[in-house]
């Protein structure tokens, strides 16, 4: 027999790798059920492997706000990829019970999801990783960078807008939103003005209820949102 590095420490007979198999087109943030099963060097379940077995998932790039992909362990605890998650196999198949197995992806990127237990892995020989396209997630929120931080008063600063997910990937959105920038005080007897599309006089614009407020507004103050 061959004992892969186990949590309980439970001999299983001998086996090559792993295969992942799940959704292979996703939204960031969208759970994505996995299915882990242990093959012999020619892809086939080896159905004797049981017991927990700690893996490290590996292939997904952090997202823009620094967050990691997650899979969850036996137990529906979320584990970021890198650390040990356990799974418990049955049949040479990781459970999915309490919601094990579950990927929440982070970045959108095209990558390919691996797995390893230390001896055994995906890309060992019988083995197969998970190909992902991961598309943005939902619209979020606004971000606002300016020409300059430090503009002087009566002068211009073009200011960029983005729209972003919740991990502040970049949002697809191509179209015209009606939004409201607040977070300026108006100068001695006067009202801030902004020019754009969507500007109504005075400079207010009304605002977009579909988004939620900013995500990191620049240090001039703006802030955009309902």
């Amino acid at each position: 027999t061959n004992s892969s590095p186990e949590a309980a420490a439970t001999p299983n007979p001998a086996f090559s790798g792993f295969t992942i198999t799940g959704t292979t087109s996703l939204q960031a943030g969208a759970p994505n059920q996995l299915t882990i099963t242990a093959v012999d060097s020619t892809g086939t379940p080896v159905t004797g492997v049981a017991g927990d077995i700690a893996l490290t998932f590996s292939g997904l790039s952090a997202a823009p706000d620094s967050s990691l992909s997650t899979v969850s362990d036996k137990n529906g605890t979320p584990r970021n990829l890198g650390l040990p998650t356990i799974i418990t196999f049955v049949n040479g198949i990781g459970s999915t019970a309490s919601s094990a197995a579950v990927l929440v992806a982070h970045r959108a990127e095209s990558a390919t999801l691996d797995v390893t237990d230390g001896t055994h892995s995906s890309t060992s020989l019988g083995g197969a990783g998970l190909s992902l396209t991961i598309s943005a997630g939902p619209d979020s929120a606004y971000r606002i960078s300016a020409e300059t931080n430090a503009p002087v008063v009566g002068t211009t600063n073009t200011l960029t807008l983005s729209i972003v997910d919740q991990y502040q990937n970049p949002s697809s959105f191509s179209g015209t939103k009606n939004i409201t920038f607040g977070g300026l005080g108006a100068g001695p007897g006067e009202s801030e003005t902004l020019s754009g599309v969507g500007a109504e006089s005075g400079g207010r614009r009304q605002a977009d209820p579909s988004l939620a407020g900013p995500a990191a507004p620049p240090s001039a103050g703006f802030r955009v949102g309902p």
